[in-house]
């Protein structure tokens, strides 16, 4: 028995007392097995023991078809009371290889894991799940104090050996031995995405109130594909949609909301299970708008006639997109998916702080609308994953504007910028976008699984509008009518609790504090003889690399040579292995164009936004590193 249970006497049986349930809630195991009568006898008491035993010797005669009542269920002698079913079904399930097989069913059994508590039952209104959730607490409070990152010496080798099941189950399993195992294996060793001292991914701490509220929105259970299930989240994610849209686009009046939040024809956004396909949603916004449908000519655009068709009705040779080098994998996903191929992500060269030449990306558009290629967007950085670095987006604004092509930013990290009055003239622009993507699980705080893409144009979605007789109506609110997504979690919850609860001001200080501290490392590594920086950072993610001692000079100097850069590159790759097997602290690493060296370069990636990150934990990271060249290297 748990701590817990122990502190909890049997309390006296009474005429109205389910043995079995009680018992099963207490002890995880199957009382009709002959091996625990020994254990039932010593808790029961004499009289309660003995009416047990006549039970069980009545399903017994039943079980062999001796005992039948009118509907042929298990008939309870007078004075007895037979268990037939009760708000705890047990953790394991029912014993079909035991001489005694359980009163409940393998069916009932199943169903019961599906029971919701019972809420008249006092302090275990909850029963099995109470204790569980007792149990996974202790498990749950564990991880998100530990402090390393992760566990030393466990190699991705050995966590794979842990999972080589090829088949499923025969048989129904135990609920508490899959909670154990997956504790043992699985939890014990993840990655510490909310220890201050992991400071190389775009991951982070939650709010407190993150975790019993999606304990909340999992019992809920709702599906905003359509309103009849998710009849009030669906509004919930309406509003939150006309929140983040005003923030981004200000230039808009009350009027605007007031007619589009909750037009059953329109939205300000989708929402979505990521960047990646808030990303893909605008540039199948951008396509279908540009093919669009051709009343004249009765071409129904490409919506409904397919690229081929609406290429040759246009007039065009190919179809692209463009942006700079530095643009996001999932846009190469996004050129995939849409008929473009990869080689349709057009890609122009960054300067020297990571930012598209705008000269460069205006050459393009000029030499494909020549070649009669459409162009279905340009593509603007605010945050670029590697670098941080945020394009100049006025610039390519005008650039849309002048040539009548959609304008999209990726915002994925650097979005939330927009909060601060000190970093949001770095996105000047942004207001002037088609579609804006923004990542809910990044710099908004929520868990995995919330990407946003905010429309200006809220009529811009009846160009990818779907529907269908029995859901997703014309006329329904139904946002599953413009989601490339069918089934989706109502995610837009988590996004609409911050935004309630942390607000312009706390989004605001978050920001600001996490690039405070990136400009704190950033300083420390400029002082520093041992490393230097490859990108100074513009908000909260920067790159550098340490210098072995031997060529410290000769990199001041200038004069390094490509076997000495070949042999700085190892020098960091070895550095940024060593650090993630010891696993007190962490930062990633990538390979990146440097315009000081001129050739690609290994370089250590920093991102901060956890807000439990201190520069006490950049130094910690520091040290670390520092150790690791000493001690090894």
């Amino acid at each position: 028995m748990t701590s817990q249970q122990s502190e909890e006497p049997i309390p006296p049986s009474t005429s109205e007392e389910r043995v079995v349930p009680r018992y099963r809630k207490l002890h995880n195991e199957d009382p009709f097995d002959s091996r625990h009568l020994p254990l039932l006898k010593h808790e029961l008491g004499p009289e309660e023991f003995a009416r047990w035993l006549s039970y069980r010797e009545d399903y017994a005669s039943f079980r062999k078809g001796q005992a039948r009542g009118a509907k042929g269920e298990l008939k309870s002698r007078p004075g007895t009371h037979a268990v037939v079913d009760g708000p705890n079904i047990p953790a394991t399930p029912p014993r079909t290889d035991s001489p005694f097989v359980a009163a409940l069913t393998l069916e009932e059994a199943i169903i019961g894991l599906f029971k919701p508590p019972d809420p008249n039952a006092g302090k275990a209104s909850m029963g099995l799940e109470a204790r569980l959730q007792n149990e996974l607490g202790v498990v749950e409070s564990n991880f998100l104090n530990e402090e390393t990152v992760t566990t030393q010496g466990v190699s991705l080798e050995d966590i794979s050996d842990r999972f080589r099941k090829s088949h499923v189950p025969a048989e129904m399993g135990s609920v508490d031995t899959y909670m154990a195992s997956f504790v043992t294996n699985t939890v014990t060793d993840s990655v510490h995405c909310n220890a201050p001292s992991m400071i190389g991914h775009m991951t982070m701490s939650l709010p407190y109130y993150i975790r019993p509220l999606s304990k909340l929105v999992t019992a809920m259970h709702q599906n905003n594909v359509k309103t009849e299930t998710g009849k009030t989240t669906t509004f919930i994610e309406r509003e939150v949609l006309a929140m983040l849209h005003r923030q981004l686009f200000p230039q808009h009046s009350d009027a605007f909301y007031a007619e589009h939040a909750h037009n059953p024809g329109t939205a300000l956004g989708l929402v979505c299970s990521g960047g990646t396909l808030a990303n893909i949603s605008a540039m199948w916004l951008a396509r279908n708008a540009l093919l669009k449908p051709n009343e004249e000519s009765g071409f129904q655009g490409a919506e409904k006639e397919g690229m081929m068709r609406a290429m040759r009705h246009y007039g065009y040779e190919d179809a692209v997109f463009i942006g700079t080098q530095a643009l996001h994998y999932s846009m190469k996903k996004a050129a995939d998916v849409l008929g473009l191929g990869t080689h349709g992500m057009h890609c122009i060269p960054f300067d020297d702080e990571y930012r598209v030449r705008l000269d460069l990306m205006e050459a393009e558009i000029i030499r494909c609308q020549e070649n009669k290629f459409a162009i279905l967007a340009l593509v603007g950085v605010a945050g670029a994953t590697e670098t941080g670095a945020i394009d100049d987006l006025a610039g390519i604004a005008a650039l849309g504007k002048k040539y009548g092509i959609h304008f999209h930013v990726d915002g994925a990290w650097g979005g939330p910028c927009i909060f601060s009055k000190k970093h949001s003239p770095k996105m000047k622009g942004i207001e002037l976008a088609d579609t804006v993507t923004l990542d809910g699980h990044k710099q908004l705080y929520t868990p995995m699984g919330c990407g946003l893409c905010l429309i200006r144009d809220p009529d811009l979605v009846r160009f990818v509008q779907k529907t269908a007789n029995y859901i997703i109506r014309k006329e329904s609110f139904d946002t599953g009518k413009f989601t490339l997504e069918g089934s989706r979690p109502a995610n837009g919850i988590f996004m609409h609790a911050n935004l309630e609860v942390l607000g312009v001001q706390g989004y605001e200080l978050l920001i600001d504090r996490s690039c405070r501290i990136t400009r704190y490392m950033a300083d420390k590594i400029l002082a520093c003889d041992e490393a230097e920086l490859v990108v100074n950072p513009q908000t909260n993610i920067m790159l550098y690399r340490f210098l072995p001692k031997a060529l410290r000079d000769v990199t001041r100097a200038g004069k390094l040579t490509e076997e000495n850069n070949l042999e700085i590159d190892e020098f960091n790759r070895v550095l940024q292995n060593r650090q993630k097997e010891i696993g007190t602290s962490f930062v990633s690493r990538t390979t990146i164009w440097s315009p000081k060296y001129n050739r690609d370069v290994v370089a250590l990636r920093v991102v901060i936004a956890n807000p439990l990150t201190t520069d006490a934990d950049v130094d910690t990271n520091f040290n670390d590193q520092m150790a690791i060249i000493r001690d090894f290297m």
